[in-house]
């Protein structure tokens, strides 16, 4: 009997699903400074580096009373924009716009026949391939005719992924190995 069921999990495994991917394209925050004042330190950060959640960004202090303030990421992702005067010892002044990050977190809506519902829960994975690469998405939420999926992304890998979103019949698959077959 286990046998049995083995193969029928890997039957099922393997089985693709067909629909349309609508991407949502990634979030963008925006870190404009409140107050004047001197940079302390600037963790020596670049345009495209990876920043997580509730890491800071800028230690600064704020005129007569010298005490340091930092400024932390309020989402993962990459920063698109720094300014270019934020050097240790440098002032910025209220209203200038310090960082832009690029959320990593990519939302989409799968639109795919009831028949595949069925078989799809949340918190599954779908693969999509092409030749360009291979994404991950988890599915968020089941309904009908459609689900919330997400993932998370690089920002130089959106271009593609947007690409392939724009194909009418995307065939996404339940397994890395079923998709990258299925491109080979």
């Amino acid at each position: 009997m286990g046998f049995t069921y083995s193969m029928f999990v890997l039957s099922f495994a393997v089985e693709p699903v067909v629909g349309a991917l609508q991407l949502q394209e990634p979030a963008h925050e925006y870190y404009y400074s409140r107050e004047s004042g001197t940079v302390e330190y600037g963790y020596d950060l670049r345009q495209g580096d990876k920043v997580v959640k509730g890491q800071v960004l800028l230690t600064y202090s704020k005129g007569e009373d010298k005490k340091s303030r930092n400024i932390t990421s309020r989402t993962a992702g990459y920063l698109e924009y720094i300014n270019n005067q934020l050097s240790v010892g440098a002032s910025f002044s209220t209203g200038e716009m310090l960082y832009k990050v690029q959320s990593d977190l990519v939302l989409g809506w799968y639109f795919i026949d009831d028949i595949y519902k069925k078989k799809l829960q949340q918190s599954a994975q779908l693969w999509a391939c092409s030749e360009s690469g291979y994404w991950q998405f988890n599915i968020d939420v089941v309904k009908p005719k459609k689900l919330l999926v997400s993932l998370t992304l690089a920002s130089s890998d959106y271009s593609a992924l947007y690409q392939l979103s724009l194909k009418p019949d995307l065939t996404m698959y339940p397994s890395k190995q079923a998709c990258l077959d299925a491109i080979l």
